[in-house]
């Protein structure tokens, strides 16, 4: 079988199921540390997890270009899911309020809050929490990848 030192893969792992599209992306991780891979995707939580750099492209036109922390770190997340053992009370709620931030969502266990997407407010939100509510989950909601796309593609402009 060929070596190639150029990988081209265009969707690697559109249509397969979870498990088949783990062993691609962990494939193409191993690929990647002896060759030149480019990959076009979609899937940007797939393209923030197994490549270096990313190019946006919209009609043929490069809206940016940089190494994806570069990118996360400029467009992370600005909001944060909190899911805990008990129902969200108002103590919580209040915990919350009183931070000025904003609930976006109360599903009954889990908040979602938005913040400024500082990592030192996101730990304060946490400890804040822990103090009045059993937090079992606490994530970035949405991908920064995709929240940068987001935002470049309305811009229009480049990086």
């Amino acid at each position: 079988m060929p070596d190639p030192e150029v990988l081209l893969l265009d969707e690697p792992t559109s249509g397969l199921d979870p498990f088949e599209m783990k062993i691609i992306r962990d494939l193409i991780i191993k690929l990647k540390s002896d060759r030149l891979v480019l990959m076009s995707s979609h899937l940007l939580s797939e393209v923030s997890e197994v490549c270096d750099e990313v190019i946006f492209i919209n009609h043929g036109r490069i809206l940016a270009r940089d190494k994806v922390a570069n990118i996360s770190r400029e467009f992370r997340a600005k909001a944060v899911i909190v899911e805990f053992l008990d129902p969200v009370d108002d103590k919580i709620i209040s915990t919350i309020k009183g931070m000025g931030l904003e609930v976006q969502k109360n599903n009954g266990n889990s908040v979602i809050i938005a913040y400024d997407g500082n990592n030192e407010a996101r730990a304060e939100i946490l400890r804040k929490l822990i103090e009045v509510g059993r937090v079992i989950r606490y994530d970035s909601v949405g991908s920064e990848l995709e929240e940068a796309y987001i935002s470049i593609l309305k811009n229009g402009s480049d990086q």
